[in-house]
Order: C-alpha cells, then structure tokens, then sequence
C-alpha cells in the first residue's frame, strides 16, 4: 500500500533537498502520460535519488514510480525500472546516503513493488527497447532479486568493455 498524501508520516523522510516531497510525487503522479511528466520526474529524482545515493524517502517513493510505469512506454518504463533497480543497488550496497534508517511501515510496500518490478523487468526486456537501455537494465537486474554481487559484476564487465 503506497503511503497517503495526507499521512504526516511524509515528515520523517529525509530528502537531498528542501521540498515537499508528497506534493512532488503528487504532482508527478498526476502528470504521468502529459507532457509535463519528465520535467516533474527530475525534479522528484533528485529528491530521492541523487548521484547515485539514497535516502529513506526512496522506499516510499519507489511504490510510485512502480505502479506509474505500468502506464508509460516501454522506453519510459525501463528509464523508471533502472531507477527502481538502482534504489535497489544503493539499499543494499550502502543504505543510506545520510545514514536515514529504513522505516518498518514502509519496508513492506516497498518490497511488494521490488518483486512487481521483477516482472516489469522481464516484460520490458521481451519489448525490443532501446540496446543502451536494455544493457543498463540487464546490468542492474540481479539486485531487484537480492543478488548484488552480480550486478556489481555485470557493470565491472560493462565497465571494462566500453
């Protein structure tokens, strides 16, 4: 269950800016499929996931972005799915950028929407997107299922081939 709007538990987030960070995933929400969505996205990215780092907003923003990019191009949805994967990555790698814990009532919903984007993985791959896109994705894949040694591999050998 994604968490309300109207829920003051929005308030025990940290975020790697100042900004109200239910009104942006709101806003974005609302702009998913308008031409608006993307300039909205980046603003919330860099809220929840900057440089590579995380914060515990990423796993009350996460449930968003998955279920949105449900409703999007395959494109789009693997641009989501590579930052879902990297939530991931940063979750288990390092947690926290700023040391924020992860919080219980959010620990469950955001694992549901880990295993939804299994799945969206596997589709969005069988859709002939983009190859960069698909790499990436590929690279990032094996944490979505726990496992990070691989996908520290997986971008080892990307690296060392590019």
């Amino acid at each position: 269950m994604m968490l309300p709007f109207e829920d003051p538990r929005w308030n025990e987030l940290s975020t790697f800016y100042d900004d109200d960070l239910a009104s942006v995933v709101h806003e974005w929400s609302m702009a998913v499929g308008f031409d608006q969505e993307s300039d909205i996205y980046h603003r919330l990215f860099n809220l929840y996931l900057h440089q590579n780092t995380i914060t515990n907003s990423a796993f009350v923003v996460v449930p968003y972005v998955v279920k949105h990019c449900q409703s999007v191009s395959a494109e789009d949805r693997a641009g989501y799915l590579i930052d879902v994967a990297t939530v991931e990555y940063c979750r288990l790698r390092h947690g926290c950028w700023d040391g924020s814990p992860e919080l219980d009532w959010a620990m469950q919903s955001y694992n549901d929407s880990i295993e939804i984007a299994q799945e969206l993985v596997e589709s969005v791959l069988d859709e002939g997107i983009d190859p960069e896109l698909a790499a990436e994705l590929r690279t990032l894949q094996p944490v979505l299922y726990g496992n990070l040694e691989m996908a520290i591999e997986r971008q080892a050998s990307r690296d060392n081939a590019g």
